[in-house]
């Protein structure tokens, strides 16, 4: 899937590491076309030997070994070639360029039903879906459409799962949900909480509550099949 900003997809290494998706967070680079792809690459189906990858695609070369990343308040970056001792209070992302993308075999643009087996779960009231997101600390994807905004959930950790006939089938929950907005421009957290209002967006997480991340999605994915959108 191909994300909105190198922001998004450092977001969503920060939560894949916390998930032990991935051991330490780490983002491949690489040059195609005069362009150069930012990636998160990982295994999802062991018996297919299936790598799927989440992206993004700038015009210029980067020229950092490391992204300092602090999740609070407002979320800050940092771009350095030369970490310091402050650095590793927060999250530190490194930074590989790669020859090309013929070394990571099996990558992937996009899944589909052969990959891995989804079921599409609507949620008609888009705050139990945060509830859900929160509780799990799932990330929110969220993608446009006739001026639309559409956020899912469960993919690569789907909340639950069903085993039916040697097949363990993974849900994707979705529901349509208002302007990810704040007074500072769009959020990057969404807060859950038991009284009303039960949901509010941020720009950042603080170190207590029900936190998930937003992830902005540069178009809908191919596979993800929503009846009457």
């Amino acid at each position: 899937m191909t994300l909105r900003s190198v922001r998004d997809l450092v977001r969503l290494a920060i939560n894949f590491h916390e998930h032990g998706l991935i051991g330490y967070p780490h983002i491949y680079i690489l040059e195609k076309d005069k362009k150069w792809i930012y990636l998160i690459a990982f295994q999802v189906s062991s018996e297919r030997s299936t790598i799927i990858y989440f992206q993004t695609i700038m015009e210029r070369e980067p020229e950092f070994r490391y992204i300092v990343y602090n999740p609070e308040k407002k979320e800050q970056f940092s771009y350095k070639n030369d970490l310091s001792l402050r650095d590793f209070e927060f999250f530190i992302i490194s930074v590989y360029k790669i020859v090309s993308e013929k070394g990571l075999i099996g990558l992937k643009n996009d899944i589909t039903s052969n990959d891995i087996h989804l079921q599409l779960l609507k949620i008609d009231d888009f705050r139990h879906l945060v509830r859900i997101a929160t509780d799990f600390y799932s990330p929110l994807f969220i993608f446009t459409e006739r001026d639309n905004y559409w956020y899912f959930m469960g993919f690569p950790l789907p909340p639950f799962t069903i085993y039916v006939k040697g097949e363990i089938l993974g849900y994707i929950l979705y529901s349509r949900g208002p302007k990810p907005s704040t007074p500072d421009g769009l959020a990057r957290f969404i807060r859950y909480r038991d009284t009303m209002p039960n949901y509010s967006f941020s720009l950042g997480r603080k170190k207590w509550g029900r936190y998930a991340p937003l992830i902005y999605l540069s178009e809908k994915p191919s596979w993800l099949f929503i009846k009457n959108i």
